[in-house]
């Protein structure tokens, strides 16, 4: 399995943090659609700090933090893809990470998040 879609499939958000403790690890998913689908951040976030196969991600609908999905998208080294609404959100997303970045250079803590992978 490369692709999964799952957009606006009336998941619980219990669903969803089960799909993406399985992903953490999963090596073969390319793309993650869930499109209009609402769900854990905390998870997602979770999911993206480890998962090293998924390339594209489509969030639109998704109402996601800009924070939330920062914080995964931090430690993520293959997306390439992530489809939001408009400029806007995608703005708020770019401006999350940035401070992420830069507060991460500022402290020069370890990083705790990918000790999580391992679980």
């Amino acid at each position: 399995l490369t692709e999964l879609n799952v957009s606006y499939c009336d998941l619980t958000p219990q669903s969803c943090v089960s799909m993406f403790k399985a992903l953490k690890h999963n090596s073969s998913l390319k793309k993650l659609d869930i499109y209009g689908t609402k769900f854990d951040q905390e998870a997602l976030a979770d999911m993206l700090s480890c998962n090293q196969s998924l390339t594209e991600l489509d969030i639109r609908g998704c109402d996601c933090q800009p924070k939330a999905l920062a914080i995964g998208l931090l430690h993520n080294t293959t997306l390439t893809k992530v489809t939001v609404w408009d400029s806007e959100e995608k703005f708020s997303i770019m401006s999350a990470l940035e401070d992420l970045r830069r507060e991460k250079r500022h402290t020069q803590q370890p990083d705790h998040e990918v000790a999580r992978c391992g679980q």
